[in-house]
């Protein structure tokens, strides 16, 4: 059996959570060793906007916690759904400056990622794996 049911995604296989754990190391990780990140805090699974993102990235200041990336782990008959609800998200707080929709459903990972653009709109889908708010490319960790 490759669900793990007690998940709140459809269709949460061990491969999903292994890439999600897998990034949350790296992250957190890079934040706690490398000092200029030290003001970041990364968290699975919280609530932004009545929606709910595998992982959000906060920058932390003065107690108030600033959303700037979103992470969606999928299957590809969930890209869209997943792409469209970065977007929105990304639309509704300003501060986001990059989400990641990560498919897994093959051998080899496909990166979608959308990012603000100067005049502030959202991008389209591009097939990127560079996370410039951490300066990781996230293909050498998941």
């Amino acid at each position: 059996m490759d669900k793990i049911l007690s998940l709140a995604g459809a269709g949460n296989t061990k491969k999903h959570q292994e890439a999600i754990a897998e990034l949350l190391y790296a992250l957190i990780k890079k934040t706690k060793t490398v000092k200029k990140y030290g003001n970041f805090k990364v968290l699975p699974e919280i609530t932004l906007d009545s929606k709910i993102p595998d992982i959000v990235v906060y920058n932390y200041s003065r107690d108030l916690y600033t959303p700037v990336a979103i992470f969606e782990f999928c299957n590809s008959n969930g890209l869209i759904k997943d792409l469209e609800k970065c977007n929105v998200l990304m639309v509704d707080n300003i501060k986001i400056k990059e989400a990641f929709v990560i498919d897994v459903s093959n051998d080899k990972l496909v990166f979608n990622k959308l990012y603000r653009l100067k005049n502030g709109a959202v991008s389209k889908p591009k097939n990127i794996s560079k996370f410039e708010v951490l300066n990781i490319d996230l293909s050498n960790i998941v």
